[in-house]
């Protein structure tokens, strides 16, 4: 298994970038899709952010995509502002995807919205903004935002290759994403990173059927995820980072782990902030299918260290914080009290508390 560190700087270091690419008005290009085609592979594109991109992304080769800078001048010098650039797919598709395999790819501060799976072209394009189809990938998103997107699996992002694929959320927010199942992100095989900053957050996963419409903010399918990103404080109506005030009309209204998956908060040394997975619903559409408000855990694992689940629950099913279907929990101390957890500093305390069910 790769550490975050060595992934990251695997992710940034490989990519010795061959040639820079400036798109926006007045610029080298004026879209983004057209300096992909040209680009060679670990070529560089920097994007203005004066104007919306309506583009639908599709990425064949290691590159890296920056966005936030206000003039081609500012793009050519690297200098960037505090103003993402934003790619709108339009409701036509993916805002990007990647079904090549082999590929190393970076973006970084950009907004991605509108996206919505067609059912057509490419027929495994399931997500919502962003679908990576392709094996062996490595991917970093950095300082973005994924939103108001839907999809079949994985409104915001759908990881579906296997299990070399290894992918990045840094400082970036899933929010506002709908789908099938995995409202914000479905993750099949391979190696999601959430950390610094990101957060899953207020995505819903919507299904008629019994078994589906769950994981609301994200579904794992035999798939290892790593999850830094948190706050601690009882706060009254959710947070920005984590796992947080996603729903499910089925299981999982927080994370639905299946198939061999790992659910791990223990693997990051210095880590001082817990992960919270808070104020998350299962079965909003209150049938009788439907358990574990924050996580449902079936034939999964989790290997815990400060990690919050706090005011999560399910209608009309149970284990409002957490389900386990022959599932195993790894974890050296657990509370039910806030004070007595992290406020006198125990690194390894797990804190579960109020929930309803």
């Amino acid at each position: 298994m790769k550490s975050i560190v060595t992934l990251t700087l695997l992710v940034l270091s490989q990519v010795v970038y061959a040639g820079l690419l400036i798109v926006g008005d007045g610029c080298e290009f004026t879209s983004i899709g057209i300096a992909i085609v040209l680009a060679d592979s670990n070529d560089e594109i920097r994007v203005t952010n004066t104007k919306n991109y309506n583009e639908n992304l599709i990425v064949n080769k290691s590159l890296t995509l920056k966005g936030g800078y206000t003039t081609c001048a500012n793009a050519q010098n690297d200098i960037v502002s505090n103003t993402k650039t934003t790619i709108n797919a339009q409701n036509l598709g993916n805002a990007l995807y990647i079904g090549e395999n082999n590929v190393i790819f970076s973006l970084s501060r950009f907004i991605l919205t509108n996206g919505k799976f067609q059912g057509v072209s490419p027929v495994d394009a399931y997500g919502g903004a962003v679908s990576l189809t392709g094996a062996n990938l490595e991917i970093a998103f950095s300082d973005m935002l994924i939103h108001n997107s839907i999809g079949l699996g994985g409104g915001g992002i759908m990881i579906y290759a296997g299990g070399n694929n290894f992918v990045v959320l840094d400082n970036t927010l899933i929010s506002n994403n709908t789908a099938d199942n995995g409202g914000g992100v479905y993750c099949y095989g391979g190696h999601l990173y959430v950390i610094n900053g990101s957060g899953i957050v207020d995505n819903h996963a919507i299904d008629g059927t019994d078994i589906g419409g769950v994981g609301g903010g994200l579904v794992l399918e035999d798939c290892h995820a790593h999850l830094s990103s948190g706050e601690g404080g009882v706060d009254l109506s959710g947070h920005l980072v984590g796992i947080s005030n996603n729903s499910a009309t089925g299981s999982g209204g927080g994370i639905y782990a299946f198939s061999g998956s790992i659910i791990d908060t223990s693997s990051f040394p210095g880590q001082n902030e817990p992960v919270n997975i808070d104020h998350n619903t299962a079965n909003t559409n209150l049938d009788e299918f439907g358990d574990g408000g924050g996580v449902y855990l079936k034939d999964s694992t989790i290997y815990s260290k400060r990690l919050f689940i706090h005011v999560n629950k399910v209608f009309n099913g149970h284990g409002g914080g957490l389900y386990l279907d022959n599932s195993t929990i790894h974890s050296n101390i657990s509370s039910v009290d806030y004070n007595s957890c992290y406020a006198e500093g125990h690194a390894e305390c797990n804190l579960l508390f109020h929930h309803a069910s």
